[in-house]
């Protein structure tokens, strides 16, 4: 499969080679600063539109290293799935990559990098370039200055002992019993930040399996001495954490010996259980191309065959991360960003003045609201009773959705006039709710997960790739900051706490540190719009001394630009490099927001932007300004160069987002201004605000027009609070869309549930007309347990004296039960059946915790079956026992004492 690259229209950006010599500029120098920006805008709006895909969406091609690719290769070399088209497309890029050195940078215009080199070097290798020729013996000549491969990352030596390059007893012990580390124990998986536990988990398996492959070649040129290619290394001292954590491993080498296989075996099973129920729809892992690539070669370990369709789908899904470029060379993406590209994309278009209802908005509302993710993930582990209600980052990746898009996704929604603006605060109400649910206990958000700050996972010998760790950064709670400023919660005292860290988080310079963007810029430029949209003025000191910082280094040629040395040497390189577009536009974007429009630094900055610009609205951008792990790992998104250029021109003429009409989806609504201190900010649809409506709210629950009818008929006096009567609509499906949005209202949000109406009964004896009580509804995707039966059935028995009241577990179905099938589910231990119970209280508890209960009325039984959907036998009676059960349901109602959320 192919992809084109940057947008659907398959348009191909330059080489890095031809940057610098085929950039075409603009000429607005005649022209002041309003008139360039208002042209540059122009034409970058056009540009921008014209690469929406049909469906809704922008995706620019998102760059990384030659490692991805080398590691593709080597993945198919193991597979004994290679192909010669894919291995040449793929060795073309990697050579076009290569530094006149012989090495591999991780960043355009990086140092060289061990790790990278040595893995492009072997995936040239593979796709047949001598050892001999030019290119490959400088490489290897400097991998071996450098150490050679005993020098190299531990993931580096993992796809080397796979072909037995590298001896599996020199790498350090992963054992995957770690699958049942509780999560209090230190070094559960979930002390891994969700990138590295996608990626560890599956490793633990390789590491327990020790596989080797017939190796094609050997790699005597990459060791300083192939006769002793790994010598032995001291200790270090054991009071260090290194020391320890070496000792450590030692420890659990010879645990290895004697663990018994039984065990080991089923903890493989186990993490290959959790590996299979995180694969997504299209087949990946996480939307990312890692986790995906040790995903598939672990469970092949195990004996799943490649035409199995989870390893069908994940090599499918491998596939769909290739971009073809246009000189036949194939780059495999780390990941593809959707998701970000379109919220940032949508809003940029706005603030440079795009109409609010423009159709292209309005379809990329759509798609985004159809990329909500409503189902709990890994991050449910720390938070088990959040309801959910993000966004993740890419295509499919509903385990993981992240703080940081939510927010900006939010930001999205809320400037454009959607044509059912109920559901876009439904929406938003849910990712205001689940991101203040995601606040750590500092104050501030991490990117995935709360409180991911363990000190241990980085002192582990395997973990020395990067970031595996996810604690809280300037840059997402900024975001987050802005979202809550942009839906009334300015002076939420949740608010509050992440202001309070971000003013406790500034350097001394005046400038934040970025955690997933380079670097001090992208930190400040997140940092400074936020504080200012929650109320801070511009004259505060902490504002103050971020321009301060941003104009001091502000480049010659009136751009801003940041190295990503900066993350080593921050003394030097913090806010210095060549001039960007994107890092230009996150400095303009803070000045603005601290009220710097008519400054002289603000005004080279937007000339800058002007005169860089190419005739076609584009902007050139060689250089990686995005951060996957500080350093180790950099990003080039190539839809960057576009979309913050263009908000940060459309905020220079249009003013603050916060402050403009333009932005509100209806009179009185849209981003809003923080009230004054002491003000209560208004609820937004959907938001915890720990306070329990009073009286509390019932919700009862039908899927059938005759159900209804009946609970609508009968006695409704005696309620204890507010009654909403449901009509769900028939099946699991049905049920659980209605009960998400139904609770997703204000004044539900803390509604306790009744499900009820007609049912299948299992048990022998029953007759049409009996009713159920159930202690607990289940089905295939989860069991949930009901509240106060006893007082339900004692309610039911004095209301309706003479009818039998049965208990026991309620199963789901989402068909009608007939013949044989009674009997199986009757094997389970269920006494009845229904299509809707189940999904509604499944979907009621993961809305949040709340008690619920669920009631039928007998229609059919083994000895009395159901003619048709619809049917009741025995009709009136069953109708009238219905109508009768309102009085008993409120009755338990007010014998609850409903918890505080």
């Amino acid at each position: 499969m192919t992809a084109t690259t940057d947008g659907s229209t398959g348009a191909t950006l330059p080489s890095r080679a031809a940057a610098a010599s085929d950039t075409t500029l603009t000429t607005p120098e005649a022209a002041g600063a309003p008139e360039a920006a208002a042209q540059a805008a122009r034409r970058a709006t056009d540009f921008l539109l014209s690469r929406q895909d049909a469906e809704g969406w922008w995706k620019g091609d998102l760059e990384t290293n030659v490692t991805m690719d080398a590691e593709d290769l080597l993945l198919r070399q193991f597979l004994g799935i290679q192909d010669e088209r894919t291995t040449q497309a793929a060795a073309k890029f990697i050579r076009g990559e290569q530094r006149e050195d012989g090495t591999w940078a991780t960043f355009w215009g990086g140092p060289g990098e061990l790790s990278t080199t040595i893995e492009a070097y072997v995936a040239l290798r593979l796709a047949g370039d001598a050892p001999d020729a030019p290119h490959m013996a400088r490489a290897a000549a400097w991998i071996r200055e450098r150490g050679g491969i005993a020098a190299a990352r531990v993931f580096t030596r993992i796809w080397l002992a796979l072909f037995g390059w590298w001896k599996w007893e020199d790498l350090p012990e992963m054992p995957p019993e770690l699958i049942w580390f509780p999560g209090w124990m230190p070094l559960n998986i979930y002390d891994f930040g969700c990138w590295a536990r996608q990626t560890i988990v599956p490793l633990t398996i390789v590491s327990a399996k020790r596989p080797v492959r017939p190796a094609p070649f050997a790699l005597d040129e990459l060791h300083t001495d192939p006769a002793n290619p790994n010598p032995p290394k001291p200790l270090a001292p054991a009071n260090t954490w290194d020391g320890a954590f070496q000792r450590l491993d030692r420890a659990l080498r010879q645990l290895r010996k004697v663990v018994p296989r039984r065990l080991r075996k089923a903890a493989m099973n186990a993490a290959a259980r959790w590996i299979i129920e995180r694969q997504e729809n299209d087949g990946c892992w996480g939307g990312i191309q890692p986790p995906a690539v040790y995903s598939v070669i672990a469970l092949h370990l195990l004996g799943y065959d490649l035409e199995h369709p989870v390893l069908r789908e994940g090599l499918a899904s491998l596939d769909r991360f290739a971009v073809w470029r246009e000189d036949g060379a194939r780059m495999i993406e780390a990941c593809q960003s959707p998701v970000w590209d379109t919220c940032l994309a949508a809003i940029a278009l706005v603030d440079a003045g795009l109409p609010v209802d423009h159709p292209q908005l309005v379809k990329a509302a759509d798609w985004l609201l159809g990329e909500e993710i409503v189902r709990p993930g890994d991050w449910a582990v720390k938070r088990p009773q959040l309801p959910p209600g993000g966004w993740a980052f890419e295509f499919h990746n509903d385990n993981y959705p992240d703080i940081d898009d939510t927010a900006e996704v939010s930001l999205a929604l809320r400037r454009i006039r959607h044509h059912d603006p109920e559901r876009t605060d439904r929406a938003i109400g849910r990712a205001v709710r689940w991101n203040l649910g995601m606040q750590s206990k500092n104050g501030a958000w991490g990117a995935f997960d709360v409180d991911n700050t363990s000190p241990f996972p980085n002192r582990l010998p395997f973990c020395d790739f990067g970031e595996v760790i996810d604690p809280p950064s300037a840059d997402v709670t900024a975001h987050v900051v802005e979202m809550l400023a942009a839906e009334g919660l300015a002076h939420d005292p949740r608010t509050r706490r992440g202001i309070a860290w971000l003013l406790a988080e500034q350097e001394e310079n005046g400038a934040w540190f970025g955690r997933w963007g380079v670097n001090y810029i992208y930190g400040t430029g997140s940092v400074v719009p936020a504080l200012t949209a929650a109320g801070l003025p511009a004259s505060h000191p902490a504002i103050r001394r971020a321009v301060t910082w941003l104009e001091s280094v502000q480049n010659d040629d009136g751009g801003w630009g940041e190295d990503l040395r900066s993350y080593k040497h921050v003394r030097e390189w913090a806010g210095r490099g060549a001039s960007t577009p994107s890092q230009t536009a996150w400095a303009l974007m803070a000045l603005l927001a601290a009220g710097e429009k008519d400054s002289k630094a603000v005004e080279r900055g937007i000339q800058w932007l002007a005169t860089t610009q190419r005739e076609d609205g584009t902007w050139d951008e060689p250089y990686f300004t995005g951060t996957g792990f500080p350093w180790d790992f950099s990003i080039n998104y190539h839809l960057y160069r576009q979309v913050f250029p263009l908000t940060a021109l459309g905020r220079y003429l249009h003013g603050d987002p916060f402050e403009r009409q333009l932005l509100a989806r209806t009179p009185g609504r849209g981003p809003r201004r923080p009230s004054p201190p002491g003000h209560r900010s208004p609820r937004p649809r959907g938001a915890d605000v720990n306070v329990q409506p009073a009286p509390a709210p019932l919700l009862i629950a039908c899927a059938l027009g005759i159900e209804h009818l009946a609970l609508r008929s009968g006695d409704r006096g005696g309620a204890g609070g507010p009654v909403t009567f449901v009509r769900t609509g028939m099946g699991p499906r049905a049920a659980q869309r209605s009960l998400t949005r139904h609770l997703a209202r204000p004044a539900l949000t803390d509604a306790a549930v009744v499900a009820t109406g007609f049912c299948a009964g299992l048990a022998p004896g029953m007759h049409p007309g009996d009713l159920v009580v159930a202690e607990e509804t289940r089905d295939p995707h989860g069991t949930v347990p009901c509240v106060a039966t006893e007082l339900l059935v004692k309610e039911l028995a004095r209301l309706l004296p003479g009818r039998t009241v049965h208990t026991g577990p309620l199963t789901g179905s989402d068909h009608v039960v007939r013949g044989p099938e009674r009997s199986a589910l009757r094997a389970t231990g269920a006494i009845a059946v229904d299509m809707e119970s189940a999904a509604t209280l499944l979907s009621a508890v993961t809305a949040g915790e709340r008690p619920v209960a669920a009631v039928r009325v007998v229609v059919d039984t083994p000895e009395h079956e159901l003619v048709r959907i619809g049917t009741v036998r025995g009709g009136i009676s069953a109708f009238r026992v219905l109508r009768s059960v309102l009085p008993a349901y409120f009755e338990w109602h007010r014998s609850l004492l409903l918890p505080r959320r």
